[in-house]
């Protein structure tokens, strides 16, 4: 008896003393006198060879237990329920601690207490619970004291002692600061710390950064928690991270937590474990698991479910953003806003409102102000404010936020050297205005070929060596060569490429040259002719019709837009003209200018009787100088030549004259 004790405290001896902590990992237990020899195996390995002691890793993840022969998980690891369908043991559902498939809790998190059908929530102040009543921990700044969560006397403290007047533990982002005893306080560490020992010093940093052992670097993307510069722990959403990098999902996964396994899905998918199926619905963003079911429409959809066997995604009708039937916005598309029952449009110079007074932006050329619409002053053609233009009309460019003229030859420019078209008669080479041929409007990178003459010239490149743009040649006004002309002048009209009479006294005609559209000025089209208008009419659209009248008429009608209606002339309507009913001596006939014949008789003779009396008084003048001075004074006629000697003596000698033959001519007249 004794030696069966004896091997039975030898073999337990021997147990412990080889039990999992002097066993090598995946090793349980272990053979006598061997780390590596295996007798059972760690949770999530199985015994592959027992002969030879050695533990295999059980293909199901997150399985604790696994069939040796068929490879089937036989117990999940705590937090996973089995799927025998799929041999797979998926994550219960919060709040379940344990469960026994998706929907069956068995246990519940800390945070939740078991009602006897359901995991329910500890209601705080409570942080984990028994019950509904029963506390075993408080949240942050609660402490815990006969079964009761009291509050900490320090704000923004997590944990703090029984006397609630010293804190153990400050929030998150916080340090205690009990410098001043009387006084002790929880403050603010600085971004991107999240713990620190004082306002200077970090111990840990925010997501997206590191502690590189002296302060908070940022990490780089797509990594959103990382251990240093190069490694990664875990990503941002729609990456994944697969234990040494971040990698991107793949559509139609949105987010994902390995290549394979989505948790949430591109619009129009739904999520089965882990995989994104169509919803059934067009236009449906998101839909039940049953996928028949639409919970979202598309924006500018409503959803229709009046056939249950047939629910449909309808569109809502213009211009109403989202609606709960076709007929019914619950708002608007841009450019309108929701009155509470109806899309009325934003009156412009507003692109987008809130109402019919508010502005929430403006339409090219205006500018936001508070609320109203303001237009910008060019040569802005864009602005942000009153003296912040952000692009300029044609021919300016932005010089930062002013605009400024564009310097010839560049038509448009992009900076006071940088020319993007140029003025007629120039091309553009790179950013700079040459010349074109003399005379050319437009040329292309060649100055010798041009696209476009001035008008009345046409391109003549027959000698390559000297093209020209030539002149038109009567009665051409435009021409594409010398006999092919484009317009004609006035009096004529084109007929191909021919330009060709216009009936007598016509301006313009088109291809029936007995037809006028416009007659010479003072004349009026009649049928076949233009004729002249008669008086009192100076232009007329027929005999009768006046458009304007002759001088001594004025125009007597009230409306600038009706036929003018020419009356004579009085001193109330024209009194600077002369009345034909006011003047005595008004004849019949009249000149060109106006006046009566009479009149212009009369100023003739007056003109002619000064011209008699000037010459009348020079002969007295130079009969006395020749009295009183002698014979010394010369005057020239037509016939004699007079000469002034000195200022003293006045010679009336004539001079002689060469005769028809070479003789001199001395005779006076």
């Amino acid at each position: 008896m004794r030696y069966w004790l004896a091997l039975l405290c030898a073999a337990a001896f021997v147990g412990m003393a080889l039990g999992s902590d002097d066993c090598d990992s995946p090793c349980l237990t272990c053979d006598d006198g061997s780390r590596t020899i295996c007798n059972t195996c760690i949770a999530g390995w199985y015994l592959d060879d027992p002969t030879e002691g050695k533990c295999a890793q059980c293909k199901v993840s997150n399985c604790d237990n696994c069939d040796s022969d068929s490879n089937l998980c036989q117990t999940c690891s705590p937090g996973y329920y089995y799927d025998s369908t799929q041999n797979k043991c998926e994550s219960c559902k919060s709040p379940c601690a344990t469960c026994s498939d998706e929907y069956t809790c068995e246990s519940c998190l800390d945070t939740h207490y078991w009602d006897g059908s359901k995991c329910v929530p500890c209601v705080s102040p409570c942080a984990t619970c028994t019950d509904e009543n029963t506390c075993k921990s408080c949240v942050a700044g609660k402490y815990f004291e006969n079964g009761e969560c009291k509050d900490c006397d320090i704000e923004n403290c997590d944990k703090c002692d029984s006397d609630h007047t010293t804190c153990d533990l400050c929030h998150e982002g916080y340090y205690y600061d009990d410098s001043d005893p009387s006084n002790p306080v929880c403050k603010p560490c600085k971004s991107p710390c999240l713990t620190c020992t004082d306002a200077d010093t970090c111990t840990s940093c925010v997501d997206t950064y590191y502690f590189d052992g002296n302060e908070c670097q940022e990490c780089k993307a797509p990594c959103e928690k990382c251990s240093d510069e190069n490694t990664c722990t875990s990503c941002i959403g729609t990456y994944y991270f697969d234990g040494t990098e971040c990698q991107q999902c793949k559509s139609p996964c949105v987010n994902c937590t390995d290549e394979n396994t989505c948790t949430s899905c591109v619009v129009g998918k739904y999520l089965d474990k882990g995989e994104c199926k169509d919803c059934d619905i067009e236009n449906c963003d998101k839909c039940d698991s049953d996928h028949t079911t639409c919970e979202l429409c598309h924006e500018g959809y409503s959803y229709d479910d009046s056939d249950p066997s047939n629910p449909v995604c309808k569109p809502c009708n213009s211009p109403c953003l989202t609606c709960t039937d076709p007929d019914t916005c619950t708002s608007c598309v841009d450019t309108f806003y929701f009155d509470g029952t109806q899309c009325q449009p934003c009156e412009s110079p507003c692109l987008t409102c809130t109402d019919g007074d508010t502005c929430k932006s403006c339409v090219d050329t205006y500018y936001l102000d508070g609320t109203e619409c303001k237009e910008c002053q060019s040569p802005c053609e864009k602005c942000t404010g009153v003296d912040t233009c952000t692009s300029c009309v044609d021919t300016y460019y932005l010089d930062g936020t002013e605009c400024k003229e564009c310097v010839s030859p560049c038509e448009k420019c992009t900076g006071v050297d940088t020319c993007t078209s140029c003025v007629a008669g120039k091309y553009l080479d790179g950013t700079e205005c040459k010349d074109c041929i003399e005379n050319c409007d437009k040329c292309d990178s060649d100055p010798a070929v041009c696209e476009v003459c001035r008008d009345g010239y046409y391109f003549d490149g027959s000698d390559s060596a000297n093209p020209l743009c030539k002149q038109c040649e009567s009665p051409c006004v435009k021409c594409t060569a010398l006999d092919q002309c484009s317009s004609c002048v006035v009096g004529k009209y084109l007929d191909g490429t021919e330009c060709k009479d216009c009936i007598e006294n016509c301006d313009e005609c088109s291809t029936d040259p007995t037809s006028c559209e416009k007659c010479h000025e003072g004349y009026y089209f009649n049928t076949t002719e233009c004729k002249r208008c008669e008086s009192p009419c100076d232009t007329c659209s027929s005999y009768d019709v006046c458009q304007s009248c002759v001088a001594d008429y004025y125009n007597a009608a009230t409306n600038p837009d009706d036929d003018a209606d020419c009356q004579p002339c009085d001193e109330a309507h024209c009194p600077h003209s002369q009345s034909p009913s006011s003047s005595a001596l008004q004849p019949s006939g009249k000149s060109e200018g106006g006046l009566s014949t009479l009149y212009i008789g009369l100023i003739a003779a007056a003109g002619a009787i000064v011209l008699i009396g000037a010459c009348i008084g020079l002969i007295a003048l130079i009969h006395h100088c020749v009295k009183e001075k002698g014979p010394s004074v010369g005057i020239a006629t037509s016939q004699h030549d007079v000469l002034f000697d000195d200022e003293d003596d006045v010679d009336l000698t004539p001079m002689p004259k060469k005769n028809k033959k070479g003789g001199d001519d001395d005779a006076f007249i």
